[in-house]
């Protein structure tokens, strides 16, 4: 995609060149200076040395005369210094200069240097020869080098400024490419974030649509499960009526008339006793269709009625207005009147219990029922496929409600919460 063209600079270079730029003088003034100053100084060397050995020569010389004629020397010192010069030419040596003991000058040659450097050598008492050598040629040359150097320092600068100039621009220009493409990327990783935004919110509007017609589904079971076991508890009501009013009569009826029948026989008692064998299996059938002591006295009484009849100490609590009759629906009552009896005759045949608690309470608008004994206890998880158990645990839920089972070697605890609504 194209590159935008107000994307920012770095200024790398121009850092650089700022940063750079002491240092390239510095690099120019070295390589400017530093060959014509060695070969200035060179070349000044060597013009000295050169007049210190012309010096030394016409200092023998003279020295030589002076030894043989010590006052005519000096006249005869221009000579000396014209033969010396004549014969032995040098032409470094701009200008010589004889003083004599007393500083007089008494000869000389050539004129003034320009720029000079000058050399002595002693002739002996205090005289003494000066030559001088003229540095303007070594000087120019100097000059002549320096410009070349000069040159070659710009150019070596100007290459040092260039190559690391051309190579953060590259780089430059690279990372303003990652910044496009790091800024076009979190564009479009933005652009899918809201899309997965959009995505995830939708999800959870279909989750929480889907948990709330879930919520009304279990609702609508639990009603229809609760109007269920409504219907059932009041056809077995129904049916236990019909079984005490009209089979139980019979029976009644059917005795009566075994009694009354003349010449007792022990046939007769036989069946006088199978008939009330068979009123006693009416009654229980009755019973366990739909205890009546609960429509007649109320869960809490009936419960504590049940209690009276355990082999072992009982301790019982409830609200005296829990309970009452017709407080609680009869799905609600006989739920928890068979499940506190299941649990009494559990007790009563296996835990070898000295003692059972039981407590009835209303917690928030859920019936729980408790019941704790202090006998040998048994292995929970193992019985919890026993008929009684699972009756239990089915009768719970079947109303909406939990059953929990504990049980170790200091006893067990049967915990049912019922939802009274």
């Amino acid at each position: 995609m194209p590159r935008s063209t107000s994307a920012p600079q770095l200024g790398l270079a121009r850092d650089l060149g700022v940063r750079s730029a002491p240092l390239l003088a510095a690099v120019v003034v070295v390589v400017t200076l530093a060959a014509p100053t060695a070969h200035h100084v060179v070349s000044v060397g060597e013009l000295r040395g050169r007049a210190a050995s012309v010096a030394h020569e016409l200092a023998e010389t003279l020295a030589r005369e002076a030894a043989r004629r010590p006052v005519l020397w000096r006249y005869d010192s221009p000579k000396v210094v014209a033969h010396l010069q004549r014969f032995r030419p040098e032409a470094a040596v701009a200008s010589v200069r004889v003083l004599d003991d007393r500083g007089v000058l008494v000869a000389r040659s050539g004129g003034e240097p320009r720029t000079s450097a000058w050399e002595h050598a002693a002739i002996g008492d205090g005289a003494a020869v000066w030559v001088g050598v003229d540095l303007g040629d070594a000087r120019a040359a100097s000059l002549r080098l320096a410009a070349i150097f000069l040159v070659l320092g710009l150019v070596l600068a100007s290459l040092l400024a260039w190559l690391p100039r051309r190579a953060l621009d590259r780089a430059e220009a690279r990372i303003l490419a990652l910044i496009e493409d790091l800024r076009t990327s979190r564009g479009a990783l933005a652009e899918l974030a809201r899309d997965l935004e959009g995505q995830v919110a939708s999800r959870v509007a279909d989750l929480q649509h889907a948990n709330a017609e879930l919520a009304e589904h279990e609702r609508r079971l639990r009603e229809l499960t609760a109007r269920a076991v409504s219907l059932q508890e009041a056809e077995r009501r129904a049916i236990g009526r019909e079984l005490h009013d009209g089979v139980g009569q019979v029976l009644t009826a059917v005795r009566l008339r075994v009694q009354l029948l003349p010449a007792p026989s022990e046939a007769l008692d036989r069946t006088l006793e199978l008939v009330d064998r068979v009123i006693e299996e009416v009654r229980h059938a009755v019973e366990l269709l739909g205890p009546s002591i609960v429509r007649e006295v109320g869960l809490r009484e009936s419960v504590r009625r049940l209690l009276d009849d355990a082999p072992f100490e009982v301790s019982f609590e409830a609200p005296e207005d829990l309970g009452e009759v017709g407080a609680l629906a009869p799905a609600l009552e006989t739920t928890a009147y068979r499940i506190a009896q299941e649990a009494t005759n559990n007790a009563t045949r296996h835990s070898q219990a000295a003692r059972l608690e039981v407590s009835m309470t209303n917690d928030a608008g859920v019936l729980v029922l408790r019941l704790r004994d202090d006998g040998v206890g048994f292995d929970a998880r193992a019985a919890s496929e026993g008929h009684g158990l699972r009756t239990m645990r089915e009768r719970a839920e079947l109303l909406g409600g939990t059953l929990a089972i504990t049980s170790d070697g200091a006893g067990t605890v049967v915990e049912a919460r019922l939802p009274i609504g």
